[in-house]
């Protein structure tokens, strides 16, 4: 997903930039704490740099509630955290004016509540995490089994999520019928994914609720993989996309150098290469 946004240079690469420097400036803030030194300046600087992302990417408005969360689990950090939100607030409020909306007037994606682009999105960043950290143990290999297999079955007989992953190459070999079936399968992987990352992510932030920079990152990599289920009509993986750096901090403590880490750069890069074919129309 990342070769897309790289290789088409949209505009998730410089309000990226400018989330991850809000990201660094607040778990500075959050060492800050720990070492009981003033956190009010990193706070102030965080969300500033949030607020410049926040006009580059409106999802990026999401993040301003991670620091309301760290501050309901360490009280020192209320003043830091509402100096972070009102700086958001009052820096979005000339775009919600002029579009009246988060969005563009004549911007392609409609504002409203689809669970289905919420679970792919869930399912393509539980993929890359494992491509990053292929060794990560979240929950014995018989509860994932009957996960999924239960979670498939119920899909591929309601068919509460139906996509295909890298559909225009997909197109040129299968049939209608034939695309179907491989678009439940693809949901159905997804869907797999993404329950089972969720409900992991959910656990091990709970379980390290008291490292207030896991808890800042899982909590921002779960705002801004979860905010395309805000879109109603579309979803594209670029979305997904703006959540590397929380992505690649979440994944680090799982890492295990090897031939696995190996194999997942090479089949990541594999799989990024291809999903440029519906860009560019490759022959």
């Amino acid at each position: 997903m990342t070769w897309v946004i790289t290789g088409v240079a949209l505009t998730e690469m410089p309000a990226m930039v400018f989330a991850t420097l809000s990201l660094y400036l607040l778990l500075r803030g959050v060492e800050a704490l720990e070492q009981e030194r003033p956190v009010l300046r990193w706070f102030v600087a965080s969300g500033i740099f949030l607020a410049v992302a926040a006009w580059g990417r409106q999802p990026y408005l999401l993040l301003a509630g991670v620091p309301a969360l760290l501050a309901l689990l360490d009280r020192r950090l209320r003043i830091p955290a509402l100096a972070v939100v009102a700086i958001v607030m009052v820096s979005a409020m000339p775009l919600v004016i002029a579009w009246e909306g988060l969005v563009p007037p004549d911007d392609a994606a409609d504002e409203g509540l689809s669970l289905l682009h919420g679970a792919i999105s869930l399912g393509y960043a539980s993929i890359c995490f494992f491509l990053l950290a292929p060794r990560v143990k979240s929950t014995s290999r018989k509860s994932f089994i009957a996960a999924a297999v239960i979670l498939a079955a119920l899909n591929a007989w309601f068919g509460f999520v139906v996509y295909a992953p890298f559909e225009p190459l997909a197109d040129e070999f299968l049939s209608d019928p034939a695309m179907y079936v491989y678009g439940l399968a693809g949901g159905s992987l997804m869907l797999v994914c993404g329950v089972t990352f969720l409900a992991w992510i959910l656990g091990t932030t709970w379980q390290d609720r008291g490292d207030l920079k896991k808890v800042a990152i899982n909590v921002s990599l779960l705002c801004i993989v979860l905010w395309p289920a805000f879109v109603a009509n579309f979803y594209a993986s670029r979305y997904t996309a703006m959540a590397l750096p929380y992505l690649i901090l979440a994944a680090q403590p799982w890492r295990k150098w090897g031939w696995k880490t190996t194999a997942a750069t090479i089949a990541g890069c594999g799989m990024g290469l291809v999903s440029l074919h519906g860009y560019y129309l490759l022959d």
